[in-house]
């Protein structure tokens, strides 16, 4: 199914010139330098082609004949190669008194370089064609025992003995647009080549992905996926059988799998295609690389940005396309629950893809593989922004917290309020992202996480109540839990019945009556830094306590301080909240107690916020605070 999809990506792609996809035979490479030739083969130039890239450059990519594996051994690439192969360049200076390490280092570059001379010979030797006879004669006399001495190279030379991202491709001099691998009888020598050793494959079978019979099949899927970050920089693969126990009835490799060498082509291609793509991809959700795609639409491209940046808002991209507006229109109807146009139907029912990759030593791992509509994604995407909508966000629908923010929140917080520590397991970010696209539970785990965060650092802030009511707003949806769902709720809901979150709101309340006693200017800490976590868990105790030694004579101060009435207010007020649920109970369980964090927040953001200040709620960061000896006591 994967791979099916993939291949149809690259079909897709094939036929809009604008993809500048990689035809057949051929793929995308990371180019440095550019060998500019005369027709006699002598190296005339040497072009620097990379990029800037803010203090770094870096290499283009540009189409290149197709280079498949080279885990180790000697393996030439046609016409773009690293400077060992094509130059026959070692970064040794002093041969003659060099190693035995260098010495070897010596001999490997003439090796490369041989091997690399004897395939452009097989290639090229009958082809007529002046690049083809340039680069032939270029390979008659190039010197390489003086390599490091020619002066072409000599401005190179640092970048050249690094070997990183030195990559080349060969120009004829009088060909001023494309380079010589892109000359029409030089690809076409090239696609003849590959057609020869395809015709001489093993096996001949139906390929599983096109339904094809009497194709080539592929006994490895050759071009690597070049993109996942954290795997290899060589490529790793998708596709792979190295272990015997995974083969069957005596077949080899991907054999045990059959799929042609076309479909393989394809898939790959497409795939490294769109990783190298921001409209298509984001990073930050663990150790995964994500993966989105739209279906053939003429609105692909911006639906693709759209669902991208609902993922990844640190990152903006443009949406130029005028079809945009459409989409736009059709976002806000599946958000109100209107009907939609005809027009629109097809834009909602355009097939989308969201693929979930991680690295694992030379192979890739799939973390999760969604396949549905665009108008799916949007409902879901939708479900989630409303499941976290808690007051003191901006608008959910304008600003979701994107997934690396939500993950951020599990990590612990230093004494200087950064965040330190690796946080939540890798596999964490694509449960919630599975969550999010298939709209499916949240994972217990992250609401854990969060609500033991919270017990450890005291900080109840936006995000993490609304993740708190996120899961159990979907839990109980799911689980058709009508009363749960109906007290969860943006901001307070002053009728709920829930024993938790109204023990939530009366602990902001005494909370509240201990500012107003002293006043928030003389305090290094409230009754939150120090029982909170405990009151969350053992209300019991916790409230009996605090009311009996803390809060009456908090009371006692405003009434003292002229704030009678004031006095009054809160103490009616923490009675009505707790009223009809005596005896407090001993524990609160786990969603009691994210209901307890849930009720504080609501409660705090009402009775800290002026009607002004209500009209716009304000975030509510709290900080570390320093314990004092006085806290208590004022």
């Amino acid at each position: 199914m994967i791979i099916q999809a993939l291949y149809e990506r690259y079909e897709q792609l094939i036929r809009n010139p604008k993809s500048k996809i990689s035809p057949m035979y051929s793929s995308m490479g990371k180019i440095s330098f550019v060998l500019v030739i005369s027709a006699t083969g002598e190296l005339l130039n040497i072009v620097d082609i990379r990029e800037v890239d803010g203090k770094r450059r870096k290499a283009s990519a540009i189409n290149i004949p197709e280079q498949g594996s080279r885990s180790s051994g000697i393996k030439p690439f046609f016409l773009s190669d690293k400077p060992e192969y094509l130059l026959g360049y070692h970064a040794i200076a002093n041969v003659a008194n060099a190693s035995a390490t260098d010495t070897k280092k010596v001999v490997d570059a003439r090796r490369k370089y041989e091997a690399c001379v004897e395939l452009h010979r097989d290639i090229l030797h009958k082809v007529e064609d002046d690049g083809a006879k340039a680069i032939l004669a270029f390979f008659s006399h190039w010197n390489i025992e003086t390599v490091r001495e020619h002066p072409k190279l000599q401005n190179f030379i640092d970048d050249l003995d690094k070997g990183l991202d030195c990559n080349m491709v060969f120009r004829l001099d009088e060909d001023t647009d494309g380079y010589l691998h892109e000359r029409e009888a030089v690809k076409t020598c090239w696609i003849r080549y590959m057609e020869s050793k395809k015709a001489s494959s093993e096996l001949i079978g139906q390929c599983l992905i096109t339904g094809k019979a009497g194709e080539p099949i592929a006994q490895t899927h050759e071009i690597k996926i070049k993109g996942v970050r954290g795997a290899q920089s060589s490529g790793a693969a998708l596709v792979s059988f190295n272990v015997d126990s995974f083969l069957s009835y005596g077949k080899k490799q991907s054999f045990n799998a059959p799929v042609s060498k076309t479909a393989a082509f394809g898939y790959t291609t497409a795939l490294n295609h769109m990783l190298e793509s921001d409209t298509n991809t984001i990073t930050g959700i663990g150790d995964m690389t994500v993966v989105f795609w739209a279906g053939a639409s003429p609105f692909g491209e911006d639906m693709e940005r759209i669902v991208v940046n609902a993922f990844n808002q640190n990152r903006a991209i443009a949406l130029e396309n005028k079809a945009t507006d459409q989409i736009m229109d059709v976002i806000k109807r599946v958000q109100q629950g209107k009907n939609l146009t005809e027009d629109m139907l097809s834009i909602k029912e355009t097939p989308f893809y969201v693929l979930g990759l991680s690295p694992n030593m030379a192979r890739i791992s799939v973390r999760m593989f969604w396949q549905g509509h665009f108008g799916q994604m949007l409902e879901n995407l939708n479900a989630h922004s409303a499941d976290m909508d808690i007051a003191g966000l901006k608008d959910y629908r304008a600003e979701t917290p994107p997934i690396y923010r939500i993950m951020e929140e599990t990590r612990r917080v230093s004494i200087e309020g950064k965040k330190v520590g690796e946080g939540s397991p890798p596999g964490l970010g694509g449960a919630v992202l599975r969550a999010i696209v298939q709209g499916n539970a949240y994972p217990h785990a992250l609401y854990m996480s969060i609500v033991n965060r919270i017990h450890v650092d005291g900080i109840v802030n936006q995000l993490r109540v609304g993740i708190i009511k996120a899961y159990w707003s979907r839990y109980a949806r799911l689980n058709n839990n009508l009363q749960l769902e109906g007290a969860l709720s943006v901001s307070i809901n002053e009728e709920s019945k829930d024993v938790g979150y109204r023990l939530g709101r009366a602990f902001a309340v005494l909370e509240k009556v201990q500012i107003e006693s002293v006043g928030d200017n003389k305090l290094n800490a409230t009754i939150k830094d120090k029982y909170f976590a405990s009151a969350a868990t053992r209300p019991l105790a916790v409230f009996t306590f605090l009311f009996k030694n803390l809060t009456n004579h908090h009371l006692k101060k405003m009434r003292s301080n002229g704030n009678g009435g004031l006095a009054v207010t809160y103490d009616i007020l923490y009675q009505k909240i707790l009223k009809g649920i005596y005896p407090i109970p001993t524990t609160l369980n786990q969603q009691e107690q994210g209901l307890f964090i849930l009720g504080y927040y609501h409660q705090k953001q009402q009775l800290f916020t002026s009607k002004k200040q209500q009209a716009e709620p304000i975030s509510i960061q709290e900080k570390d605070h320093q314990q004092s000896s006085n806290s208590e006591e004022a």
